[in-house]
């Protein structure tokens, strides 16, 4: 079955991100003012109020059919972020034309083909310089991890033991 709407590739590709420890995010906007449909990050170990730091940043343009837009997306996405991937239906992956998967090579820009459920990676992306500050804060603010606090079980375990504790006294 074809996708009909962009988002509908969304879950698929969340999913293989989620997979591999990353956060995800969507239409976060980036540099240039485009909103980048997916934007997935690895954070380090959180130390106290501070943001942690990003281990691994990632793109992912969605596109059900302009396989020029995705590329030229992509590649403006490789200046926020580390690395890049263009994703589109396997049904349009299966008709590219050799010389438009060596474009997506030249230009460092991983290519993702879709499916309901799951998909493959046709072609590896390559690192970039880094990842851009405000997409980095912005990931980090909509990821939720920020606002995440200890399990309710934990807590009523740590007062348990305090007021066990004071009891004692």
């Amino acid at each position: 079955m074809e996708f009909r709407y962009e988002k509908d590739m969304r879950e698929p590709v969340v999913a293989w991100l989620e997979a591999q420890g990353f956060v995800c995010v969507r239409e976060v906007c980036s540099v240039s003012y485009n909103p980048i449909d997916i934007v997935a990050g690895r954070f380090a170990e959180r130390v106290g109020r501070r943001i942690p730091a990003l281990l691994d940043a990632v793109a992912v343009e969605l596109k059900l059919s302009d396989v020029n837009g995705v590329l030229a997306q992509a590649v403006r996405n490789r200046g926020c972020v580390e690395r890049s991937f263009a994703a589109i239906p396997a049904s349009k992956c299966e008709k590219l034309r050799p010389k438009s998967i060596a474009a997506f090579a030249a230009e460092g820009v991983g290519l993702l083909s879709v499916r309901r459920d799951g998909l493959d990676v046709i072609l590896a992306a390559q690192r970039s310089a880094g990842t851009d500050d405000r997409v980095y804060r912005n990931l980090w603010r909509r990821s939720g991890l920020a606002r995440k606090r200890k399990p309710r079980v934990l807590q009523q375990l740590v007062m348990e033991t305090t007021t066990e504790a004071t009891d004692m006294f």
